[in-house]
């Protein structure tokens, strides 16, 4: 694809550009993140999760780049730069919580495939995911693509951050829910 050829059409580039790259960021490090849990903390997810995460990342990267794009192409771009840079983790909060509840459905049996438990772990450990990765990523990417610059590299570096990511998050996740462990008698 070219870029368009009217500089005014797409201040923030074309949003099937966005699309795609969200897509492939989504994807990948969805496929990369959940690894985590069996490698270092014993979890049996399963293939199934780990793909049915892949999958999800991707489409949903794709419809978020998407409007992502088209967003700041449009009325975006007259939002303060402030507001921009702290609505991004927000943003991919609920990216990861969308991919992680959708995907908590193909967890392994063994986990009670359909307990509240096996939901919120998968949903709450990728929206960390999500506003970590997203919160980052979104800016610099952004600034490419106004600047009509290659935006490949940047991709290539948060894709290689999957891992990474997975294991921050899930530790991020096991700290938060030690912190709150003193109170748990108040919620119930």
């Amino acid at each position: 694809m070219s870029e368009p050829t009217h500089p005014d059409l797409h201040p923030a580039g074309d949003p099937l550009y966005w699309s795609r790259d969200m897509a492939l960021l989504g994807g990948l490090v969805c496929l990369q993140a959940p690894m985590i849990g069996p490698l270092f903390f014993g979890v049996k997810l399963g293939l199934l999760y780990i793909l049915a995460t892949g999958i999800m990342g991707a489409l949903t990267g794709a419809v978020l780049g998407w409007m992502v794009g088209a967003t700041l192409s449009g009325p975006g771009r007259r939002w303060p730069l402030s507001m921009m840079i702290l609505i991004g983790p927000f943003i991919g909060l609920m990216w990861g919580c969308t991919v992680g509840a959708v995907s908590s459905v193909a967890l392994p049996g063994s986990h009670n495939l359909f307990s509240a438990e096996g939901f919120v772990l998968s949903t709450a450990i990728a929206g960390i995911a999500g506003s970590l990765q997203f919160g980052w990523f979104w800016f610099p990417y952004a600034w490419l693509r106004v600047k009509k610059r290659t935006s490949w590299p940047l991709v290539l570096f948060a894709i290689t951050l999957g891992m990474p990511l997975g294991f921050l998050s899930t530790v991020s996740f096991l700290f938060i829910n030690d912190l709150f462990r003193p109170f748990d008698w108040l919620i119930f």
